[in-house]
């Protein structure tokens, strides 16, 4: 490697080194996002509502972190609880049908979901709509919920700001209100199904600890909780947005800061191993030399050998022979009896003249007759042989 690419490698390198210095010691910025994830202590994480629940309910408290086929038919639950917070609720067929088998049994369940699964609604007679403030109060921007709780006073309404729209429930059939938004829509119901209920609510973000953090907020939460019987409870660990459980390794390496620098690093590094790699090592193009006419050399080679044994009679004969050759193949003349007839058809094909044909050719038979040959009339025997496929066509 050259000098300046040396120095090109050398500055990359200290900007990712500087670079990686600067994400760890960065302030993190705060999570916003709707996890709703118990270990969370982010402004949506649910860290608080988890951290009171022993102090509302004196039975055992566990996590799911399966599906609900597969949390729920591996026990025969009684006098149980399932509290599901989430964005949005949309179980599969096998999950929603293990769900009421769990709350026929006489069990419960609390599902608290901005969306929930039209299926899901369908089941229970329960149809959703979605309510939007049409204005926007400066100077009150949010939503009151009234709580109806035995142990709250009937007219308990608790505001919450920045919140501008809400899902509500209706039914053809009489409903079960337990929370009121500003217009008097429902915004938490309950259905009974066998010997068990199901709690509906529409405020998952009332769990989030942005809200949790405030008195008056944490009495909302345990009035909603307070619906749920005594009992064993269950805490839904699966049907979170960004649930670790089920996403891939490749989810949690990025959602680890030092994970996911770490993980970028290791690319770059592999991509300038295989630049640099593959350069140093790349095997050398061997430099085929074209095909040379041999045929040519031999020849030549042959032409030297009889030159040097000066027989010059024996390279005339051969050289006669080759011209009767050509004669025979390029004109198709029959070449034993060289007479009139011979000549005439040869001059009429080959375009020299009947006379200079036989003049040439009876100098040429004159210099084969001879016994010894000199390099002069070998001479003068190869341009009579020469001039005649110059002239010939």
């Amino acid at each position: 490697m050259k000098g300046k690419g040396k120095i090109s490698v050398f500055i990359l390198v200290a900007l990712l080194v500087l670079l990686v210095i600067a994400q760890l010691y960065a302030p993190k910025p705060i999570d916003w996002s709707p996890n709703y994830e118990r270990a969370k202590k982010s402004p949506f994480g649910t860290y608080i509502v988890h951290d009171i629940l022993p102090w509302m309910f004196h039975g055992k408290i566990s996590h799911s972190n399966q599906t609900l086929y597969n949390s729920l038919k591996r026990e025969n639950y009684e006098n149980t609880s399932f509290v599901i917070i989430s964005n949005s609720f949309k179980p599969s067929k096998t999950d929603r049908d293990a769900l009421f088998e769990f709350v026929e049994k006489g069990n419960n369940v609390l599902v608290a979901a901005d969306y929930f699964d039209e299926s899901f609604t369908d089941s229970l007679h329960i149809e959703t709509d979605y309510y939007y403030q049409a204005v926007y109060d400066l100077f009150k921007p949010g939503i009151s919920i009234g709580v109806c709780s035995p142990g709250l006073r009937s007219d308990s309404a608790f505001f919450f700001s920045s919140v501008r729209g809400i899902t509500i429930f209706s039914s053809e059939k009489e409903m079960a209100i337990h929370a009121m938004a500003d217009d008097s829509s429902i915004v938490m119901t309950s259905v009974k199904v066998g010997e068990g209920r199901f709690f509906l609510s529409s405020f998952p973000w009332a769990f989030g600890n942005q809200y949790m953090v405030q008195p008056s907020k944490q009495e909302f939460a345990c009035s909603v909780l307070s619906h749920l019987p005594d009992e064993n409870l269950i805490w839904d660990d699966y049907y979170k947005p960004f649930s670790k459980v089920r996403g891939t390794p490749l989810r949690y390496i990025l959602d680890n800061q030092a994970l996911k620098i770490g993980y970028f690093l290791a690319l770059a590094g592999m991509l300038f191993f295989l630049l640099f790699r593959t350069r140093r090592k790349q095997r050398i193009i061997r430099i085929v030399p074209p095909n040379s006419n041999s045929s040519i050399e031999f020849i030549t080679t042959l032409a030297r050998l009889y030159l040097k044994k000066r027989n010059h009679r024996n390279i005339a004969e051969k050289r006669y022979q080759f011209l009767l050759d050509s004669i025979r193949n390029r004109y198709h003349l029959a070449t034993l009896d060289l007479n009139d007839d011979f000549f005439s058809r040869l001059a009429m094909k080959s375009g020299v003249s009947e006379d200079r044909l036989k003049c040439d050719f009876r100098d040429m038979t004159e210099i084969r007759l001879l016994k010894s040959i000199s390099s002069e009339q070998l001479s003068a025997f190869n341009r009579l042989v020469e001039n005649f496929y110059k002239n010939s066509q």
